[in-house]
């Protein structure tokens, strides 16, 4: 109208008024076209998000048809009726005065009420949440049907509504997981695999610190016959009371699965949930939760309880394995420790037997020069052989020469005392493989004249073990660790004897090569029995003789009562490699040759004076200082002391009774004080075991004592303390330990002098 009085087309208002309003109108024509074109391409697929979007392209369509159907109507009635008016004079039986006002409302009631019908219509198939969140739950029931129907894992699949609400259906699997059946009412109507329980759950709290879960409903339903819509009233079995059991366990499943679903995660958790049984039993279960979308998620729960139980049997049978280990282990250990300390005593006990028969040699001397009868000479001598404890010299005749008995007594001392070094040799040889194996053994180098030190371990039968140096230039003494070098050449000696020519010629030859600085040990063999068959193996007889537990078929086959676990050559390989080096067997025709090399250096050939002179002592006016409490042991500290130059009177050997070790800080610090210019050397066994007054057994850590002594000595006078641990454990572990809480660590050895100034000298 304002466009008309501008122009000055007042006549002409009408019609442009009403062609604009038409051209508007005939907008909805193409509007409705391309709605029944997305209708028609809408996709077909079955899945939930497919069948919403088609739903909804659908209803688009079907709301503006019928606004344009209506609209139409309304148009035509308008047209029909401005006829009417403008042709029909006033009075005429088809002009009556309500005409327009009754047209207009009925076409406008007749659309509004088939429009909201429309309307309604899509709400519940579109857009109310509760259709929504069934069909969503039907979606994924139909999407999992396979596993539904034929799984024993149970099924969760939840949905949340937008103002809270849960809704969950789980699979009838669920019912088994609990110990429950299914009511016969329902296995009558529905078939077993469609039954499903539907509940529906709400959050609240009671505080902020107290979320809870409330059950709305809870109903079992054929989940075959759900339809799209959400309708559940025809898909209902049975309804279940909120506080049944079964409603109240598949809540708390429902809390905890959303409970591990953080909101905007696609990532699937594994957590675990127990199930408590109809019987009272729980069920242990393993949960993995799946979103799907933002408000879906899928639940397989997992019965693992027979797992778990195989679990905790496999654990404790692990764990008593462990502590059957760590009792052999502490048993070897305890043992290893008693046998050197026996061993090491019985030694002791040989070198004063040694002295004692020098001392009544001396004495039977004299009084032979004072003429003592001859009687009398008899019962001295068998006194003597009492004291010496050797079982065979009660057979010597009466008339045995008194030169002759002296030289038999002594040689039966040094047999003692050189089985004694083999039993002893043997025990540290067996506790150093066994931490060679473990990975746990670090090598002791030390100076070592090697060919002196491979003859001493060979048979006295140098015909048949002869020794040969390669290089005449080879150095006096290397640096070597003496166990690893004894054990490789023993084991290579023994399989030479065993599996090569009886009584053959087993030759060991050692080299030195100053340019790579290695050293080099061969052991060569004669051919034994199958040697040809090892031959015609090739290197896969080499890789077989160095494999763990297993031992060459011809050897097995030529002699079944061949005791051997096949770990020698293998042991043998870990101590070459704990040198850094390594060994080979090579299988030739006429012999067979046994390698070992590893890195070496060189050892410094000693001053040729060396030998007149110490090379180490204590400074004069040193105290020394030992605590054991052993008998023999203390004896043969004292004789220690007195190797690395001591005088007697600085000497003090305490732990006949457990008061001497408590009372031991006191009187160190006291001895410290009143000695200021001293240097004190402390020897301490580390266990020292005494028996109480009420035979309670006591036990005192030395390592333990030290640590606390020179965590009260000040800094000036542990500058004039070295304190060492003395042990028959000598791993590496135990030596770590030891030097942790003390100065360092003194083995248990046989005290010769120049192997007690060679251990104490670098320490000192």
């Amino acid at each position: 109208t304002f466009l008309c009085e501008i122009l000055d087309l007042k006549k002409e208002k009408g019609a442009l008024v009403l062609t604009v309003a038409v051209l508007c109108y005939l907008n909805m024509y193409p509007q409705c076209y391309e709605r029944y074109v997305a209708h028609l391409n809408a996709p077909t697929s079955t899945s939930f998000l497919a069948v919403e979007h088609r739903h909804r392209v659908r209803y688009a369509y079907l709301l503006m048809l019928t606004c344009t159907i209506y609209w139409s109507l309304l148009v035509v009635a308008y047209f029909l009726n401005m006829y009417i008016h403008r042709n029909l004079p006033v009075g005429h039986p088809l002009r009556p005065e309500a005409l327009a006002m009754g047209a207009d409302t009925i076409f406008d009631v007749v659309a509004k009420v088939f429009y909201m019908k429309l309307i309604m219509q899509i709400h519940k198939s579109v857009f109310d949440a509760g259709g929504r969140a069934q069909r969503l739950l039907l979606e994924l029931r139909r999407l999992v049907s396979v596993l539904w129907e034929s799984s024993s894992d149970a099924i969760l699949i939840s949905v949340r509504h937008p103002d809270g609400r849960v809704s969950s259906m789980l699979s009838p699997s669920f019912l088994h997981l609990v110990g429950e059946a299914l009511p016969r009412t329902i296995v009558r109507k529905s078939e077993t695999n469609s039954a499903a329980l539907m509940i529906e759950t709400i959050e609240y709290k009671e505080s902020l610190e107290d979320p809870r879960t409330r059950i709305n409903s809870a109903y079992y339903v054929d989940s075959s016959v759900i339809p799209y819509d959400g309708n559940l009233e025809g898909a209902i079995l049975m309804n279940m009371g909120e506080d049944d059991p079964l409603a109240a366990e598949a809540s708390c499943l429902i809390k905890s699965a959303w409970s591990s679903h953080r909101k905007g995660e696609d990532i699937s958790h594994l957590i675990l949930h127990n199930v408590n049984q109809v019987d009272g039993g729980i069920c242990s279960c393993e949960m993995k939760v799946s979103p799907h979308g933002d408000h879906a998620l899928v639940v397989v729960l997992r019965d693992v309880t027979e797992r778990f139980r195989r679990y905790d049997a496999e654990r404790r049978a692990h764990l008593e394995t462990l502590a059957r280990q760590r009792d052999a282990q502490a048993i070897n250990r305890f043992t290893r420790h008693e046998v050197k300390n026996g061993l090491l005593a019985s030694m002791e006990l040989c070198d004063n037997l040694r002295t004692v028969l020098g001392g009544l040699m001396s004495h039977l001397s004299k009084t032979r020069r004072l003429s003592q009868s001859s009687t009398e000479m008899h019962s001295s001598m068998q006194s003597l052989i009492r004291h010496a404890s050797t079982g065979d010299f009660a057979q010597l005749s009466d008339n045995t020469s008194e030169s002759g008995m002296t030289r038999n007594m002594v040689q039966r001392i040094d047999e003692l005392d050189a089985t004694l070094n083999q039993v002893l040799d043997t025990v540290l040889a067996e506790a150093m493989a066994r931490d060679v194996i473990h990975q746990v053994y670090h090598p002791k180098l030390e100076r070592l004249e090697v060919q002196e030190f491979l003859a001493a371990t060979r048979s006295c039968d140098t015909e048949r073990f002869p020794f040969r140096i390669k290089n005449p230039a080879m150095p006096a003494e290397i640096f070597m660790d003496a166990q690893l070098l004894r054990y490789i050449h023993r084991n290579a000696v023994s399989n030479a004897c065993k599996y090569g020519r009886a009584g053959g010629l087993v030759l060991t030859t050692i080299n030195y090569d100053f340019q790579n600085h290695t050293f080099e040990m061969e052991v060569v063999n004669e051919p034994g029995p199958g040697h040809e068959d090892i031959v015609a193996m090739g290197d896969a007889a080499s890789e077989l003789v160095f494999a763990e537990r297993s031992r060459l078929k011809v050897h097995s086959d030529a002699d079944d009562k061949l005791i051997s676990s096949g770990d020698g050559a293998w042991i043998m390989q870990k101590c070459a490699q704990t040198l850094g080096g390594w060994c080979k067997i090579n299988f030739l025709a006429k012999n067979t040759v046994f390698t070992f090399r590893c890195p070496a250096n060189a050892a410094a050939a000693k001053p040729k004076t060396a030998s007149k002179q110490d090379p180490f002592a204590v400074p004069k006016g040193s105290w020394g200082i030992a605590l054991d409490d052993s008998k023999i042991q203390r004896r043969l500290m004292s004789r220690i002391l007195s190797h690395v130059g001591i005088d007697e009177a600085h000497r003090l050997v305490l732990g006949k009774e457990p008061t001497e070790i408590y009372g031991f800080s006191e009187r160190l610090q006291e001895m410290l004080d009143e000695h200021k210019s001293s240097r004190f050397l402390l020897l301490v066994d580390e266990n020292l075991d005494y028996t109480g007054d009420d035979d309670k057994h006591i036990l005192i850590s030395g390592s333990k004592v030290i640590k606390e002594i020179l965590e009260k000595l000040s800094f000036a006078d542990e500058s004039r303390v070295l304190a060492l641990i003395r042990s028959a454990n000598d791993s590496a572990q135990d030596v770590s330990v030891y030097s942790s809480r003390a100065h360092g660590f003194f083995p248990k050895a046989p005290a010769q002098r120049e192997k007690v100034q060679e251990l104490l000298m670098p320490i000192w």
